[in-house]
């Protein structure tokens, strides 16, 4: 199967974007909600047939690499686990936190010794992350740590520590985050991960943001960037632009941070990503709050405010 730890995934709650795959269609999410409703009440070949359609949307709209694909002779818990952890997968990426939850607490015991396993895991983490439950989060994050330790894998352990930094980002324990972050970027240095470094440079910039030296913040939201303009990465590039631009604020550099949101929102708006997008609602707010424009600035928090409500995404519509 697919591993779906994918470098670009990565967990901001306050100052930065969600790094998720972007979201689909509410057609399509409705389609495949309607599809995993008629396989939890399907047996035998008819659950295999609707477990292949579900897999089947999942490849057309490239959510994964490979088709996978069941046959009458596939064991039922094998069928039971793909399906229950691509679902996870899936509701976590379209911001369907809860069902999200309930479909990966499904499929973990089945994924017990596999190499699903600890994605699984991490996927549990992060949409606990999300529902801000941060101790379990932790939990999740540290058995997925164990895991790749254990295999000896060094970019899978920079991606579990880079999970583990950013809960405790979002717990406000920043020198258990600092101290993470920072042995992941040593970790990923025995590997030839680019794009995973712009992810450590990009979280290593949130939590000395959140730490006020936005010195040292800025020094590592621009590495992110140079990573993901050498390897053309325009999408992750824009979300780079998104952090700076918090940065950029917490130094007073409202004008610069301006630009770089003028540039981002309208690419957001573009591709449909609206928890991205609603973050940077409220960055623009607060650089209008800053510089005196009351009246925009309050626009901008309650369009913030209001998706991140419709989502569900309690920490960013307390912020």
């Amino acid at each position: 199967m697919t591993t779906t730890r994918s470098f670009f995934r990565t967990i901001i709650l306050t100052a930065g974007l969600v790094l998720v795959a972007l979201t689909m269609s509410a057609a399509a999410i409705d389609d495949f909600n309607s599809r995993l409703a008629q396989f939890e009440k399907a047996s035998g070949n008819s659950m295999v047939t609707v477990a292949n359609e579900m897999m089947k949307q999942l490849h057309d709209e490239e959510f994964t690499e490979s088709l996978i694909k069941f046959t009458p002779s596939t064991p039922v818990n094998e069928v039971k686990k793909e399906v229950y952890y691509w679902s996870c997968e899936y509701l976590y990426d379209n911001a369907q936190y809860q069902k999200a939850l309930y479909y990966g607490k499904k499929a973990l015991p089945l994924t017990k010794g596999s190499d699903t396993e600890a994605d699984c895991l991490n996927v549990l983490s992060l949409t606990c992350v999300r529902m801000s439950d941060y101790k379990q989060a932790a939990t999740y994050a540290l058995q997925c740590y164990r895991i790749d330790k254990k295999k000896g894998d060094p970019d899978a352990m920079s991606s579990s520590l880079n999970t583990l930094a950013g809960i405790y980002l979002g717990a406000n324990q920043l020198d258990q985050a600092r101290s993470h972050i920072l042995k992941a970027i040593e970790v990923a240095k025995k590997t030839d991960n680019p794009a995973r470094m712009a992810v450590l440079q990009g979280m290593a910039s949130e939590i000395f943001h959140a730490m006020k030296d936005d010195e040292q913040a800025l020094t590592y939201i621009n590495k992110a960037c140079e990573i993901e303009k050498s390897l053309d990465n325009n999408d992750r590039l824009m979300v780079r632009y998104a952090q700076r631009a918090s940065v950029l604020i917490g130094l007073k550099r409202y004008k610069e941070a301006e630009k770089d949101l003028s540039v981002v929102i309208p690419f957001l708006k573009k591709i449909g990503d609206e928890h991205s997008l609603a973050i940077s609602y409220n960055k623009l707010g607060m650089v209008m709050r800053s510089t005196k424009r009351e009246r925009q600035a309050v626009d901008y928090f309650r369009m913030a405010a209001a998706t991140f409500s419709k989502m569900g995404d309690i920490a960013n519509e307390m912020h």
